[in-house]
């Protein structure tokens, strides 16, 4: 997760929203899984732990259901436009970047009557993505059972093993 978590400020120091943003609405998921029962991330688990971890403090202006719909259209088509934004179920998020305000960009919505938008500054984003992540991480390891079920989730996700240790490993199963 630190690795991600580096990643995401990495593309977001570089101006390279569009990987930021999928990064982190993969991050979300992938939390999402393990809190899940069943350690599949769904819609029903991602609304949930964004709605207890992400939108508990307040600093967002959008809903769970909002950063789903928002997480839906750029990980499947890169665009802010996503099937629960289209039928009106959701509002899209469009995002404020490095200096501009999300407040102004707020205002030039209200301004142009797109009700159907709100904005969010990415850097908020990403800084309650990370507080969400360091205090799920922490009620995990404060519960038994949950940090079982995680360390069986966590044993799933790729590892990136060096050449040195493959045939270390090799070596010693061939001995």
């Amino acid at each position: 997760m630190l690795s991600l978590l580096i990643s995401i400020d990495d593309s977001l120091e570089k101006g390279h929203v569009l990987p930021c943003m999928i990064l982190l609405y993969s991050g979300i998921d992938a939390l999402a899984s393990l809190d899940a029962e069943d350690g599949r991330a769904s819609r029903e688990s991602f609304i949930n732990w964004a709605d207890k971890y992400l939108l508990s403090n307040g600093d967002l202006p959008c809903t769970a259901i909002e950063l789903y719909a928002a997480r839906c259209g750029l990980l499947h088509t890169f665009s802010f436009q996503s099937d629960l934004s289209r039928k009106g179920q959701a509002r899209k998020i469009v995002y404020s970047c490095r200096t501009a305000s999300a407040d102004d960009l707020a205002e030039v919505i209200a301004y142009l009557g797109e009700n159907d938008c709100v904005a969010v500054h990415i850097n908020t984003l990403v800084s309650v993505f990370k507080a969400a992540t360091v205090k799920y991480l922490d009620e995990i390891e404060s519960s038994v059972s949950k940090l079982e079920r995680a360390q069986l989730l966590f044993a799933q996700w790729p590892t990136k093993m060096d050449k040195k240790t493959v045939e270390q490993f090799l070596r010693e199963i061939k001995s």
